[in-house]
């Protein structure tokens, strides 16, 4: 589950004229929806009755995801795996030629958007996910009672 927080801009409402004044049509702007505040994407993983989880995850236009931070890892087993493939349904399954980031993290992790084949590996290649529609494959083998809550941070996108 994703949960998008965008910010929003407000309109003035101009007084109705006088009966006695003359009015010439002006041209209005248009108002083009514009990164005005800074959305966060919430993501809540919670194994039930398999190993294997899929989650989809859409980047806002005009954003761009930078980290995806571990708020919270609650489970037996302290090494878990993570997967993100572009698209709305997930077909890498363990090829990590298909993956843009994949990794393992546990209760220790901060940002886990990177490639690295090892949890304890320091030199993990940071990723960032454009915008569009992405999904997730989060693997945990001790899966009863594991959940995470992971934070995702947006940034404006550079592209004009």
């Amino acid at each position: 589950m994703a949960i998008l927080l965008v910010g929003c801009g407000s309109t003035s409402i101009e007084p109705e004229p006088t009966p006695t004044a003359t009015l010439e049509p002006t041209p209005t702007a248009t108002l083009e929806p514009t990164p005005t505040a800074i959305p966060e994407i919430s993501i809540k993983v919670e194994f039930e009755e398999e190993i294997n989880l899929y989650l989809n995850l859409d980047v806002p236009e005009g954003f761009v995801l930078e980290k995806l931070i571990v708020e919270k890892y609650e489970g037996k087993d302290e090494i878990a795996f993570f997967g993100i493939q572009k698209g709305k349904k997930y077909t890498a399954g363990d090829d990590i030629t298909k993956m843009i980031s994949w990794g393992h993290f546990g209760p220790n992790s901060k940002d886990i958007l990177y490639y690295s084949d090892n949890l304890e590996f320091k030199n993990k290649v940071k990723v960032t996910l454009d915008s569009g529609s992405y999904s997730i494959r989060f693997a945990q083998n001790n899966y009863k009672d594991a959940n995470y809550q992971l934070m995702g941070k947006l940034i404006p996108s550079q592209k004009q």
